[in-house]
This record gives structure tokens, sequence and C-alpha cells, in this order.
């Protein structure tokens, strides 16, 4: 550390021992409190954990029969999984919905149950005009383990469906919204999954829309679903090698601060009038290195007036526009400015000796000996 740092902090301790002192106590406390936190008493939380989880696959199929002659397909021929189908010859819409799950182990109950909906909704969405549901079909099987694929199949007419809806709006008039068709089907199980007990259902849709002379059947929401069942337990709270170690360090550090404040004599740690004018010098010095000129002053030169500081004399030398120079030669250092026949010189305070440690530490001073085997109470 050099000596203007050196002067700096032991002027900084001197004048504020007392803050320090309590700063480093405060920080003790938060370090003993973290690592008493982190060591001897670290609580509790409460965490979720994953008791149970599987997958729920859900998809269909679907395809028409071509019911009537015609020129582009033959008759009785099926037509499968297409993005649409013509209402006159292929009036009736027939398929399946499959749904199967996936977990390391279990066993369930399931019921699938299809049903058609046929409602008019409004633009927003939220307006519902009118709905007609009608089941379809509906399957149950128990047992059924991990993998097993049940499959509920369908048939709607929905040549017939357009006809129905046809008649409604003549009746009610026409809907200002919008009317749609779609096979809803619900998949509930029941069971145990996983070593849990679970209840869930899942619900699809596969939707139609319906055009003038056919209807297309849209795209479902369909595939994979992750499900899982959480369960709450109480553990020890974890701490980060951060807050593990962190709060013994500090604690240490603080303590290991506080011994040290308390052992030392500020009255001697202070600096003397000596010493802090060399630390103004030294920041001057610092603070004004690009206007000092490190030649040797002239020979001869006018009676030299002594400036108070380096700073008035570089002050004085900005204002008189003249250069100053720093004697490279002279010990202590010695600053010049010489204007004409005016010339200012400002001498350096001499560098002082720093205080043993010995002589810092807060003991009787009987205890501190000096190097002819006297103590202070002897001088």
């Amino acid at each position: 550390m050099d000596e203007r740092h050196s002067l700096t902090l032991r002027r900084t301790i001197a004048n504020n021992s007392t803050a320090l002192l309590m700063a480093l106590a405060v920080v003790a406390l938060v370090g003993g409190g973290v690592a008493y936190t982190a060591h001897v008493d670290p609580g509790t939380e409460t965490v979720d954990e994953t008791a149970a989880a599987w997958e729920t696959t859900t998809a269909y199929d679907h395809s028409a029969s071509v019911t009537r002659d015609n020129p582009l397909f033959e008759e009785g021929i099926v037509l499968a999984n297409r993005d649409a189908y013509f209402l006159r010859i292929t009036p009736v819409l027939e398929g399946s919905n499959r749904f199967s799950y996936d977990a390391p182990e279990g066993s369930v109950a399931i019921r699938l149950d299809s049903t058609l909906v046929i409602e008019s909704t409004g633009e927003d969405g939220e307006t519902t005009y009118w709905r007609r549901t009608r089941s379809l079909d509906s399957f149950e099987r128990s047992a059924v383990a991990p993998g097993e694929t049940m499959r509920l199949p369908f048939s709607v007419n929905v040549s017939a469906v357009d006809e129905e809806i046809e008649e409604i709006q003549a009746a009610v008039g026409q809907s200002p919204g919008e009317t749609t068709v779609a096979i809803r089907t619900t998949a509930t199980y029941q069971g145990t999954i996983d070593g849990q007990s679970v209840r869930r259902s899942r619900t699809t849709e596969l939707p139609i829309q319906l055009a003038t002379a056919t209807y297309t059947v849209g795209d479902a929401e369909t595939g994979p679903e992750s499900q899982t069942v959480t369960e709450s337990r109480t553990v020890t709270r974890s701490y980060g090698l951060l807050w593990l170690a962190g709060g013994p360090l500090v604690l240490l550090f603080a303590l290991a601060g506080l011994g040290a404040l308390a052992t030392l004599d500020t009255k001697r740690l202070a600096l003397s009038e000596t010493e802090a004018a060399r630390l103004t010098y030294l920041r001057d010095r610092a603070e004004y290195e690009a206007y000092l000129s490190r030649i040797r002053p002239p020979a001869e030169t006018p009676t030299p007036t002594t400036a108070d500081s380096l700073s008035a004399l570089v002050d004085y030398a900005i204002d008189s526009d003249c250069g100053v120079v720093a004697d490279p030669d002279a010990t202590p250092a010695r600053y010049h400015v010489i204007d004409g026949d005016t010339h200012y010189v400002y001498e350096a305070p001499p560098k002082m000796p720093s205080p043993e440690p010995a002589s810092l530490l807060s003991l009787p001073s009987r205890a501190v000996t000096d190097s002819t085997g006297t103590t202070d109470d002897d001088t």
C-alpha cells in the first residue's frame, strides 16, 4: 500500500472507529444469523413432489362409404380420412375415437361417451342461440392396463344433420351467429396409476363443417397429454454453497475486524499535523500531476515567497499562465513558480515513519518494551 493510501486509511479508521465498530458488529450479527440458520436450525419447507405421472393419448379416424352411383367413385367403396366428403354420395360419416394411457403401472376403469353436438353461437363465441345434442355411443371397460387402446365407434348421417339444421333455421329464422357440428368424446377413467388413486376425464371434439354440397372434417385437438398427481411434504430446508460458506466467513471476518479495532489505539493511529499536511500534499500532487514539470529551477531566482499548499501554487500558476517547476533533486520535494520578479515556492512536508504495529495496540504501556529493554513508563 502506498503512502497516500496508508495515511488515508489511518485517518479513516481513527475518525470513524466507533462507526466501524458498529458496522462490524452488525455484519457479525448477520453472518452469525446466516451461519446459525444454515448449519444449526435450517428450518423446514413444504415442497410439492410428483407422486404419479402418466400420459393419455386420443385420436380419431373417419371414413364414408359411397352410397350412390356417380362418375367419380365406384358405389360401395370406402373413402377414409379425407379432408372433404360429398353430402349426396357419401352422406354417412363413420369412424372411431381411440383412447389409451401410458404409465409405469396401473389399472383403471375407462368409460368412453360420444355425443353429436349441433349448436348456433354468436360471433363472440359466448352467446348460444340454440343447441341440440344426441348420444351416439358409449363403452366401458374395467382393469385396463397401460398401453391398451380403447376404441369407440361412431356413425353420423351428415346429410340428415344438414336437413335438420335447415328445418330449425326455417322455423326460428336465420340465426345471426354460426352453426357448428362436432362429435364430442369424453374419456373418463378412474383407478390406480403409478400407485396413486386417480379419477380424471378428457374431452375432445371432431369438428364437421357443412358446405353447400360437401362437408369437411376438421382437425381435432388430440394427441398426447401429460397428467400428474402431486403430494406435499415437509422437508428440511436446504441452502446453497454461498449461504453455507458465506455466513461463517462473514462472521469470522467481522469478528477479526472487531478484535483488530478493539485493540487499536486510535489516538496513536490519528494523523499528526505534519502527517495530515503530508496527506494533503500527496493528494494535491496526484490531482495536479499534469501541471508539474520535473526540471531543475534556474540557479539565480528572485527571493522566494512560501506558498501554503501545492494546490495554491498550482492555482497561481494557472492564473498567471506559468508553469510549476518540480525540482527533481530537492529532498523533501520543492515546487516553484517563477513569474518575472515573482517567485513562489512550496516545500512538501517530510515523510514521517509509519508507527510500529505494537505501538498501535491498546495495551497497558508497561507491556510495550522498546529496543533497550525499557518500557514507556521508564521514559
